[in-house]
């Protein structure tokens, strides 16, 4: 079908301005949105191009997440910035105490590398991103656009201090721009071919002198090393003597009190010191752990030359004595990320692997956690309790398992017990809401609570193998568990997960499970690649239920969804949108088609079937109030476009949660006025 271009506007509504929810501040903006995009048309179904946003969404945690960069306001500093993987930035403005997102032009689920600013206009800023080269603010953060374009990957960026203006970019290869960003310059004479550069400092008393870790080919053999310039980047020279032969360096840290004093960090060896600019150096590394544990970050008291700390994945050492030898400061938690405002050496702010800010007074030897409002949270699933609807589980691949009793105010970490925080699925008791599965990679399997999450045992006796994807649990009878186990197939447990017995085998991957609430008997299994799987006899045997997907993208499937009131209605997410059988699955229909993005979660409104939601990753979520036929995003306040999963209040389905990557749990807070679409 041909393409036609649908534009539809939403008329502002009133901004409500500090709204607060049981303790959480939740802003909600609704914005004047023109969109414009290509609907292709499907036999008997549409896109609605335009608004369906009448809905309000907020962020309302877990907090915390994985911190990649921190920058302090000069000027300021009290004011800090945060950037997130896949969460953007954040701002603080009190210290650390309470923080929020500044996303205004960035793109959601934005990776977020390294953070650089300006030392004379601390409004000015710029973000290096894992993709998207660099990105600038000129007002704090509240507004940002794009400056170095083309799909970059960007990981250190160093402004000239006493030239502003003049800045340096690192990643796949080293630039250099002169006017603030808008054009930029690739500098590598006498780098090595296709260099990728890991680190890079400014001298920051003769700014023409800059250091950069670069690795790259050479006569065909993959090299790296520490390279020099003296003239702002048009040439560089190896910088050897006293180093590891092709070593990877991964920081570089300056004392700006002298510039010849300077330390490296080299992946597998540790850290080495120069006291003559780079021309000798020798280890200093003392006290640190052992090679194999990665330094992530290295930061210099700016009054006190002697004292460094390094943030790493055990936690962070510190040094008093120039790294003549180091000790441990009693912080273990994960490090990423280290920033000292120049006014208050003994102050620190450390950006952990998932736990957020913490930040010390007292030069690091006592740390609080410091990040409400970062919201960083990596979640994959996110589930509400059937018979206790403000009791929300919700888990991601790294992030472990949260809870919330309050619909989503608050939140607890819950993994005691837990081997692994790779979680790919969670399951609610139907009746019983403390007592929950979930299905993990690598730790053991399934594991079972009882409790509500405090404690978490291994129920994975009698599963073929450890790699668990999918879970589901007859509505009918509790007791009676379904797990689609990695290259193995489907499990079935009849004691509540106690013993488990194969039942199908499959060497792929089963990425939803779902029985019928009806029929016990019939369970359906949606696979990466082989489309949908039935069995109407408690699955002694299955069959494929593919008439219709004419596509090799329409058999991954993603999620598979029950009409709870006509049971023999069903929806399926692909990799090339969404399809409904009317029949049990005999027969599918492409009912919805968004571009060429895949279509994530479903859910249906159990009691108004024919209002379903579906998450689309980068493009948020959408909706349908007629079964499928036509569909509307519904994006307001919602931040971060990468839903991955969708949650449904059973009992207020009003009430709807987003699970993203990068910036937790959204709820859907209220119900506006539709404005109805014109396509054109």
């Amino acid at each position: 079908m041909t393409g036609r271009t649908g534009v539809a506007q939403l008329v502002a509504s009133p901004t409500l301005k500090g709204t607060k929810e049981k303790g959480r501040h939740i802003v909600v903006v609704l914005l004047l949105i023109t969109a414009a995009w290509t609907v292709t048309g499907l036999s008997g179904a549409a896109i609605a191009a335009g608004s369906g946003d009448h809905y309000t969404w907020a962020d309302v945690g877990p907090d915390g997440g994985l911190i990649t960069a921190l920058a302090i306001d000069p000027q300021t500093p009290t004011t800090i910035y945060a950037g997130a993987f896949e969460g953007g930035v954040y701002k603080s403005t009190d210290g650390g105490q309470t923080w929020r997102p500044i996303n205004n032009g960035l793109t959601s689920y934005l990776d977020v590398s390294t953070l650089a600013i300006d030392p004379q206009n601390p409004n000015t800023l710029y973000v290096g991103t894992e993709d998207e080269g660099v990105l600038k603010s000129t007002n704090g953060g509240a507004s940002w656009s794009t400056s170095l374009t083309g799909g970059y990957e960007i990981v250190c960026l160093a402004i000239d201090p006493q030239t502003p203006t003049t800045i340096y970019a690192a990643g796949g290869g080293i630039y250099k721009s002169t006017d603030g960003g808008s054009t930029w310059t690739e500098m590598k004479n006498g780098l090595p071919d296709a260099p990728y550069a890991s680190a890079l400092a400014i001298d920051p008393q003769n700014p023409n002198i800059l250091y950069a870790g670069v690795s790259g080919w050479q006569n065909l053999v993959h090299v790296g090393g520490l390279y020099k310039s003296t003239d702002g980047g048009a040439h560089w020279s190896k910088v050897e003597n006293g180093l590891p032969s092709s070593p990877w360096v991964y920081i570089i840290a300056i004392v700006p009190q002298n510039p010849n004093i300077l330390y490296v960090y080299i992946y597998g060896e540790g850290i080495y010191k120069s006291t003559d600019g780079g021309a000798s150096w020798q280890a200093a590394s003392t006290g640190l752990p052992s090679t194999s544990v990665r330094i992530k970050t290295l930061v210099i008291d700016p009054q006190n030359p002697n004292i460094l700390y390094a943030g790493t994945e055990l936690g962070i050492y510190k040094t008093t004595n120039g790294a003549q030898s180091w000790f441990w400061t009693g912080m273990s938690v994960h490090t990423i990320s280290l920033a000292i405002p120049p006014q208050s050496p003994s102050t620190l702010y450390a950006g952990t692997a998932g736990a957020g800010v913490y930040k010390s007074t007292d030069g690091g030897a006592n740390w609080v956690a410091t990040y409400d409002g970062i919201t960083n949270v990596w979640l994959s699933t996110v589930a509400v309790a059937p018979r206790s609807p403000r009791t929300i589980y919700a888990a991601g691949l790294g992030s472990g398992v949260y809870r919330s009793t309050d619909g989503g105010n608050s939140w607890a970490a819950i993994n005691e017990g837990l081997d692994t925080y790779r979680i790919y699925d969670l399951a609610v008791h139907p009746v019983t809401p403390t007592i929950l599965y979930a299905a993990t990679r690598g730790g053991g399997g399934v594991y079972k609570s009882t409790d509500g999450g405090a404690h978490w045992s291994k129920a994975n006796n009698g599963l073929p193998g450890s790699f668990v994807d999918s879970l589901a649990i007859d509505p009918q009878n509790p007791d009676v568990l379904y797990a689609g186990v990695f290259e193995e197939g489907i499990s079935k447990s009849t004691d509540g997960g106690a013993t488990w017995s194969s039942i199908w085998s499959y060497s792929g991957q089963v990425n939803v499970l779902a029985v019928d609430p009806k029929n016990s008997n019939v369970v359906y299994a949606g696979l990466d690649g082989n489309g949908v799987y039935k069995t109407t006899d408690g699955g002694a045997t299955w069959n494929a239920m593919n008439n219709g997907f004419d596509d090799v993208d329409h058999y991954y499937i993603n999620d598979l969804a029950i009409n709870p009131q006509a049971t023999s209605i069903l929806y399926v997410s692909t990799r090339d949108g969404m399809f409904k059988s009317t029949d049990g699955g005999n027969q599918w229909n492409h009912v919805a088609y968004f571009g060429d993005k895949y279509v994530g979660a479903v859910v249906i409104d159990p009691k108004t079937p024919t209002t379903l939601y579906a998450a689309v990753p980068g493009y948020g979520v959408y909706v349908s109030t007629d079964g499928g036929t036509k569909w509307s995003p519904i994006n307001n306040g919602l931040f971060n476009l990468s839903i991955r999963d969708l949650a449904i209040d059973p009992q207020n389905p009003e009430t709807l949660y987003a699970a993203t990557h990068g910036n937790g749990v959204f709820k859907k807070l209220s119900h506006a006025v539709f404005l109805p679409l014109t396509l054109r």
